[in-house]
């Protein structure tokens, strides 16, 4: 039975399904044919944990979002902020924090989230530049998650890089120890899995 939500999980993430569903799907697969679990239970549990305030309040604000961004009521929220205060001194600063206040950028999620993601996305590619625009100032996107997502992104990217050379040594390593071409094979082949 193992080998059912072994192969149905591996089965997934070769189709490039997201973990979570390849986890959600190995694990129907195993309860559908252990035949312990009835269906309806499945079904209501499933249902049951999606049922949550905050999962649906995330799609309703990624459709705010996308249709403020496609209306083309953003550049005008910044403008507004811009005139309310962009004349006192410091003002653009303000108005900055005044159009992020506007778009609720204050995040509730966790730092690791993909919303807390999308969101030092969002800053950095459309709220600061469209209140940036026209002047001579630049503006960033920092503080300690901001640089975590950016680290993240570095690792992320040379990471497959990292793990073929690592292979690769180990087998060249292997492979003059053992002198042998079935132990190092079988090696790189268990770091993959």
């Amino acid at each position: 039975m193992i080998a059912v939500f072994a192969f149905s999980f591996i089965g997934l993430l070769c189709i490039s399904a997201p973990i979570t569903v390849a986890l959600g799907g190995s694990a129907m697969a195993y309860a559908l044919i252990s035949g312990n679990v009835p269906i309806t239970t499945l079904i209501q549990t499933t249902f049951g944990g999606l049922a949550t305030f905050p999962l649906l309040a995330i799609p309703l604000f990624m459709l705010a979002g996308n249709l403020m961004n496609e209306g083309g009521i953003t550049p005008d929220l910044v403008r507004f902020a811009r005139l309310l205060l962009g004349h006192i001194k410091g003002g653009l600063g303000l108005a900055t924090i005044l159009a992020c206040a506007i778009f609720s950028a204050i995040s509730e999620s966790a730092p690791w989230d993909d919303e807390t993601v999308e969101l030092v996305e969002g800053l950095r590619g459309a709220t600061i530049p469209a209140a940036l625009k026209g002047t001579e100032a630049s503006a960033y996107v920092g503080g300690q998650t901001a640089g975590y997502i950016d680290l993240a992104t570095q690792i992320g990217d040379q990471l497959p890089r990292m793990i073929a050379i690592v292979v690769a040594l180990s087998f060249v390593v292997l492979l003059i120890a053992f002198r042998s071409l079935l132990i190092p094979v079988k090696a790189a082949a268990m770091n993959l899995l």
